[in-house]
């Protein structure tokens, strides 16, 4: 009986220590995964913070072009000159007009009165 009890015991001694190096295995085996999963991680994070760089240079080009663009108010007072001037430029095309209309009579009606002038003054002679 004793020899059994032996046995028994070193069969047990035996599992325990194949439990014990199936354990420093595995405790190996989760410390390079583990150091693997670091790894990525490190490598995600650089690029995340490269993308964000670049999109918040990006934000910020957007900004200072958007600060350049008139705004709503700005060009609804420009709206508003642009339609005054044509008015102004209506009034002062129709006021060139008549002016012109003006000077044509006066250009036409000149020398038919010279010539009448000059008719009157031959037959009174």
């Amino acid at each position: 009986m004793d020899r059994d009890v032996s046995s028994s015991i070193a069969r047990l001694e035996e599992q325990i220590k194949a439990l014990y190096r199936l354990l420093d295995e595995r405790e190996k085996q989760l410390n390079i995964a583990f150091s693997a999963s670091q790894k990525a991680v490190d490598t995600a994070l650089s690029a995340q913070q490269a993308v964000n760089s670049s999109q918040n240079e990006f934000r910020g080009a957007l900004r200072d072009q958007a600060a350049t663009f008139a705004t709503r108010t700005d060009v609804d007072r420009l709206v508003e000159r642009v339609q005054a001037l044509e008015k102004g430029d209506a009034g002062q095309a129709g006021r060139e007009n008549g002016i012109s209309y003006a000077q044509a009579l006066t250009i036409s009606v000149v020398p038919i009165l010279l010539a009448l002038a000059a008719l009157l003054w031959s037959v009174t002679r």
